[in-house]
């Protein structure tokens, strides 16, 4: 019971980050704390096993590894650790075409002259690093 109740604080210190992650947004970039936890609660689960060599308590442990695993594969994946970049300043656009936009070259556009030409126009916000 005791490994079980150790075990749990592993998700449970992932399940925080998500939380708080989708509330705040402030461990997006800090998510070395949920690791500690982790990681403490894993070698707290090996020195149990240690003591006394279940089959459960291995499971546990090899249960925590994975999760812990998966949890820094997603994390350095699809997480970001940086202040998004900050693309300066620019004054309040009159409409959507009075935007300065870049094309998937780079190179400036201007989105009023691309309708003056008669062609459809599809704009595509991209976040960037997911």
């Amino acid at each position: 019971m005791k490994a079980f109740l150790i075990f749990l604080i592993i998700p449970g210190s992932f399940a925080v980050y998500f939380a708080l992650m989708a509330a705040f947004g402030i461990f997006q970039r800090w998510p070395v704390a949920h690791f500690a936890v982790a990681l403490a609660a894993l070698v707290w689960l090996f020195q149990l096993w240690r003591e006394r060599r279940t089959l459960a308590r291995l499971g546990f442990n090899i249960a925590g590894w994975i999760i812990t695993a998966v949890m820094a594969w997603w994390m350095f994946s699809y997480s970001s650790f940086g202040p998004a970049p900050q693309l300066g300043a620019s004054a309040p656009a009159a409409s959507v075409l009075d935007l300065p936009l870049r094309d998937q070259g780079g190179q400036p556009t201007d989105l009023r002259a691309q309708l003056g030409r008669g062609k459809a126009l599809l704009l595509v916000f991209y976040r960037g690093r997911w």
